[in-house]
């Protein structure tokens, strides 16, 4: 009986695997992929990079003006373009390794902390998410945050679980998010520092910490380097933005900041719906998958139907979005969409634990 269901159990996650890929793959196996004005920017940046030999402290500009992401971006594309002599559809594979490992990265952690048949149904949910999907057909640099957030996600457990001594490579992995995402990556950070300081200061204030922060530095030393030799352009452009000048959470009308404030929100229920936005379905299944899974929560609370560990990862996961939309409230801009892209991680997540829990229903 055993070897039966180890059989079926192999044959639903090759299936699940096997489709993940060719969902992944129609662009870069019809070599017919997205090629915009993005794109050609970044090449043309690895070109100098790799044909040149003009290296570079910063990476693509962000929609603020005089801020810019890092140089790791460009650092990853220089790898397949150096190897195929630049051929451009090598980044589209890049993208799709990245892709598949984000997949083998999210089945591996949970599979060691909740089960094969939980880490199943996370790895499905995963698979077809049509914006986990279309991470791995163009090259872009806020694609990679899906594997950087289920990293992020993974330490933080480990650190309420294990040890504390993960702040050591959770800081840096949050200093990474700056290289793809800035915007992201200023939510991960501003977030999780709310998160320790409201859920568990405790595991916050230690020595590893201040270890983690020295990773942070140097991730962020080209960026230093870049600003100091340029009269500190990036930190104007922030200070400026902080100050709100015309505009933003700091000006003084009062309607502009509920405005904003409405814009945020409204950004994260449009990520939420991206993550189960199944053609021809629409946003249907993802209202649907809302209310059923705050129906789990509700009885779950009733008659207890998750183990203690599940508990403490779902409760981070709660904590951890509510700390990272408050973080947001500072940001004086419109969220866009690309701001929020890998955060479907935590819906998926969350309703992969829950609907494998749901059985009683």
């Amino acid at each position: 009986m055993k070897n039966i269901k180890k059989i079926i159990y192999l044959f639903l996650f090759s299936l699940v695997i096997i489709s993940a890929f060719l969902l992944r793959s129609q662009e870069t196996l019809s070599n017919n992929f997205l090629f915009l004005i993005d794109q050609g920017r970044d090449l043309m940046d690895v070109k100098r990079i790799v044909f040149e030999h003009h290296l570079t402290l910063i990476g693509p500009y962000t929609s603020l003006g005089g801020v810019f992401q890092g140089p790791i971006w460009y650092c990853l594309l220089a790898i397949p373009i150096t190897l195929t002599n630049g051929n451009p559809l090598s980044t589209i594979v890049l993208m799709l390794l990245i892709s598949m490992l984000t997949l083998f990265t999210v089945y591996f952690f949970i599979n060691r902390w909740f089960g094969r048949e939980t880490a199943l149904i996370t790895l499905f949910l995963f698979a077809i998410s049509p914006e986990a999907i279309a991470a791995a057909t163009y090259s872009w640099n806020p694609h990679p945050m899906w594997l950087v957030i289920i990293i992020y996600t993974s330490l933080i457990y480990l650190i309420k679980i294990k040890s504390i001594k993960y702040h050591i490579v959770l800081w840096p992995i949050i200093a990474l998010a700056f290289h793809f995402e800035a915007a992201l990556g200023f939510f991960l950070l501003l977030g999780t520092m709310l998160f320790f300081l409201l859920f568990n200061r405790k595991q916050f204030f230690n020595k590893y910490l201040f270890i983690g922060f020295i990773g942070v530095i140097v991730l962020f030393l080209p960026q230093i380097i870049f600003d100091i030799r340029h009269n500190y352009l990036m930190s104007r452009s922030v200070i400026d933005i902080v100050a709100g000048n015309s505009h933003g959470l700091f000006a003084t009308d009062e309607d502009k900041y509920f405005n904003l404030f409405s814009d945020h929100i409204n950004a994260f229920y449009k990520n939420y719906l991206t993550s189960f936005n199944l053609v021809p379905f629409g946003d249907f299944v993802s209202k649907i998958i809302l209310l059923l899974s705050l129906f789990v929560l509700f009885i779950s609370i009733k008659i207890r139907i998750f183990s203690k560990q599940e508990k403490i990862f779902l409760k981070l996961l709660f904590s951890l979005f509510i700390s990272i939309i408050i973080s947001t409230f500072i940001y004086p801009f419109p969220i866009r969409y690309w701001h929020l892209t890998g955060f479907q991680t935590f819906y998926l997540l969350i309703v992969g634990l829950e609907y494998f829990r749901a059985d009683f229903l």
